[in-house]
């Protein structure tokens, strides 16, 4: 059971890569976030060409810019923990 099985047969390609992001949330956060991403940009893509804000290009460009500052943040706190974890454990033998 995936929380994006409500999508029906018409948008199969963003509940297969949604539903491909959700157990690799906790194991593996990285890929999740990739799949996230592309799951997002599938819907984005798939929005009917007749909507004003589909067709503004700047709408995309803010939506990238957004995930890609919160992938940043989130490798920076993956960089900083590791970072932390040899300081203690160099404290530690000290």
């Amino acid at each position: 059971m995936s929380n994006f099985d409500f999508l029906s047969a018409e948008w199969n390609d963003i509940r297969e890569t949604a539903t491909k992001a959700e157990p690799t949330a906790i194991p593996d956060p990285r890929t999740s976030c990739f799949l996230a991403r592309q799951a997002l940009e599938l819907a984005v893509a798939s929005k009917p060409s007749t909507s004003s804000w589909a067709e503004q290009p700047t709408a995309m460009a803010k939506i990238r810019s957004r995930i890609n500052s919160l992938m940043r943040y989130r490798m920076r706190s993956e960089r900083l923990g590791s970072r932390m974890s040899l300081e203690i454990a160099s404290n530690s033998r000290n």
